[in-house]
């Protein structure tokens, strides 16, 4: 489970597996890898096997429920990102450190998120309160097409802490006056 868009890897005997991919179950922590034999490997673990193939199985543990108030964003910022509009920046908080931060967009105001495109988040501790420290994710949406609406949706994909949902409409691609909002 949770292992789709992973592919094989081929290694020659002797050599080390090398960097082992991670991946993702909402609602679980990755854990790590685990051979046919129910042993954990690592990335410095040799290839021994002369001849044929070895399964690797994704181990997960479930996050406790409790976990989805600390991780779920506060204090949302966002913005276009550039001068054409293509792009669309999202800032977050959460109170502590974010486990797998993600931000997800689709096309259309919408719901469903199942065909979302994924994007890259960046986290930095932000600063110390008085209940623990808080930390700061952002990312950035790229590619967006004129006059056209977006729902977006951020959070922690494991412990399955989310956002509202929120719809933005892009400019048009050649806008007769331009408008602006100070606040």
């Amino acid at each position: 489970e949770g292992t789709e868009g992973l592919s094989g890897k081929l290694i020659n005997y002797g050599e080390t597996l090398g960097e082992l991919e991670t991946t993702t179950l909402m609602g679980s922590c990755f854990i790590g890898w685990k051979n046919e034999e129910g042993e954990f490997v690592t990335e410095y673990d040799k290839v021994t096997a002369i001849d044929g193939s070895q399964t690797l199985t994704a181990v997960f543990e479930k996050y406790d429920e409790t976990l989805k108030e600390i991780h779920t964003p506060f204090s949302i910022a966002t913005s276009y990102y550039d001068a054409q509009a293509t792009k669309y920046g999202v800032t977050w908080h959460t109170s502590a450190q974010p486990i797998n931060p993600v931000l997800l967009a689709v096309e259309g105001d919408s719901f469903d998120f199942a065909n979302a495109k994924s994007y890259e988040v960046d986290t930095f501790n932000w600063m110390m309160t008085h209940d623990g420290d808080e930390w700061i994710c952002s990312g950035v949406i790229d590619g967006l097409k004129f006059d056209t609406t977006y729902s977006v949706k951020f959070g922690d994909y494991s412990v399955n802490a989310w956002s509202d949902v929120y719809t933005f409409t892009t400019r048009e691609e050649n806008p007769e006056t331009a408008k602006f909002i100070y606040l």
